[in-house]
């Protein structure tokens, strides 16, 4: 049973607006099921693997979003990846994983 929203007498107190309905609450069952986090560097780090690649290898493997690419760099400001060549078509860049190195 709903309440009048406002009562126009001249008697009455100011307006007041009313929650019509009720509060949702979540279950176990109703609540939205969410995916588990992935760890992206770990599967940059895998599409690599020992040999050198292109930024495109891995992006193919991992998925092309500007996250990947960013977690590339900051792989490579971390020195756990290396990066060699010049960039153009004739000379790509080169990615590869140094050896013995850790992530925190």
């Amino acid at each position: 049973m709903t309440k009048p929203i406002c009562d126009t007498s001249p008697s009455s107190a100011p307006c007041s607006v009313d929650i019509v309905g009720k509060k949702r609450v979540r279950t176990a069952d109703t609540a939205p099921q969410r995916a588990p986090k992935k760890n992206r560097q770990d599967d940059v780090i895998k599409a690599m693997g020992d040999k050198p690649c292109t930024e495109r290898t891995i992006l193919e493997a991992v998925g092309d979003n500007r996250y990947t690419r960013e977690i590339l760099r900051r792989l490579m400001a971390l020195s756990v990846v290396t990066r060699v060549g010049k960039g153009g078509s004739n000379d790509p860049f080169l990615y590869r994983v140094v050896k013995g190195a850790c992530i925190e």
